[in-house]
């Protein structure tokens, strides 16, 4: 490109040659009249004293200035002029200014109706003083992780869902196994789930799955831990982030089984249940009951060592898990002097006293007499990271019948 531009030569243009035309004796005096005038506004060069040189012409002044004067000219000419119009020109006149006024009238109408719009839109609504006490997750709107929008519909679906899986009295088909069998493997998924530090949806879930592949199959004694611990690696691959592996459930269970036990045990359980194993368990509901009544720690964690014992009783099979944990949590408010039973939990549950009452009176005799050897849930709760709330002593049974006779 350098070498391109080095080889260019610049164009000359040749001189222009122009001219010279002889004037007559009067242009010579009018054009020596023009210049008397403007003489003053020019200065004129010394070697030619004839000769005045013009104004040179700027970019946009004089068009400017011309269009100005233009304009002037032309209204002046119209002011001049008076305004004769025929009839028709009068008709067509006059019906312009009535399309004009429809006009004006419909973009009024359209301003109008735009802003009372708005205005509605951004009003506050207050809302009755009846649904302001339910309102429990005003406080989460910034929360996406609470999902303060779409909470009560999944705790409604929750509890539609509870009708789907009902648990019966399953212990009679059984014919190896009884009810003291089932609590002492219970006790020791307990231990599994302190073991693996798992959350308590784990435990709870993988309880229920055991239930629910009883309920349909039989089982011998010997095979009791394979369907459990089967039913914990289930429950782990859906609930948490990273599940344990299928060998350190062999090692819990002392190398009995082997990994083909357990594949196989989790087609049969998954073939049974139908591949639905999101079944509602207590815990989500107290947790979430918890926070509808604003109870503290003290109270959610014995509320939760309350459902935790009942995850060894048969006898509790075939309660509701929202029951159940309406009940727990009534007990531990009870036993902590937390609060009564107020509207907005029985909004959010759907359960009143008199529904709790017979299932609190069976919570609080199984809190006052432990099962025997199998301590597990007592131990874990009776440590400090839980407040040591298996220490608290349960309330008289008969006060609850005083309070629902009143």
């Amino acid at each position: 490109m350098s070498t391109f531009v080095k080889n260019m030569k610049p164009v000359r243009h040749p001189k222009r040659v122009v001219k010279k035309r002889k004037c007559t004796s009067n242009e010579n005096v009018e054009f020596g009249k023009t210049l008397e005038n403007n003489v003053t506004e020019f200065p004129v060069c010394s070697n030619q004293p004839n000769v005045v040189q013009r104004e040179k012409r700027r970019a946009f002044g004089n068009i400017t200035n011309s269009i100005a004067l233009s304009n002037v000219n032309t209204k002046r000419k119209t002011e001049d002029q008076p305004e004769t119009l025929n009839k028709k020109d009068k008709r067509r006149k006059c019906a312009k200014d009535q399309t004009n006024e429809k006009c004006l009238k419909q973009n009024l109408l359209k301003s109008t109706t735009e802003k009372t719009k708005d205005a509605a839109e951004h009003a506050v609504h207050k809302p009755n003083k009846s649904l302001v006490d339910f309102d429990v997750d005003k406080e989460d709107c910034s929360n996406i992780w609470a999902t303060p929008v779409y909470v009560n519909d999944i705790f409604h679906n929750i509890r539609e869902r509870e009708v789907v899986f009902p648990l019966a009295d399953y212990m009679d088909k059984q014919l190896d196994l009884s009810k003291r069998k089932r609590a002492i493997v219970v006790d020791w998924m307990i231990e599994v789930q302190e073991h693996f530090e798992l959350n308590h949806e784990t435990l709870y879930l993988a309880v229920k799955l055991m239930d629910h592949y009883l309920t349909k199959c039989l089982c011998k004694t010997e095979n009791l831990q394979l369907v459990a611990a089967t039913a914990f690696l289930i429950a782990a691959k859906f609930v948490e982030r990273c599940a344990p592996l299928v060998e350190e459930f062999l090692f819990i269970c002392s190398g009995i089984y082997s990994r083909k036990h357990i594949l196989v045990m989790e087609r049969r359980i998954l073939s049974a249940l139908g591949f639905d194993i999101n079944i509602p368990e207590p815990y989500s509901f107290i947790r979430r009951y918890a926070k509808c009544a604003r109870s503290d720690l003290l109270t959610l964690t014995l509320a939760r060592y309350i459902c935790e014992m009942t995850l060894q009783e048969y006898e509790f099979l075939q309660e509701r898990s929202s029951k159940l944990a309406a009940a727990c949590l009534f007990l531990a408010m009870k036993m902590a002097c937390s609060g009564d039973w107020t509207q907005t939990l029985v909004h959010h549950t759907g359960y009143e006293k008199e529904d709790l009452v017979p299932i609190m009176e069976k919570l609080s005799s199984l809190i006052s007499t432990q099962n025997g050897k199998l301590k597990a849930v007592y131990t874990k709760y009776s440590h400090s990271t839980f407040l040591e709330v298996a220490k608290i002593p349960p309330p008289k049974p008969f006060t609850f019948q005083l309070k629902t006779q009143q």
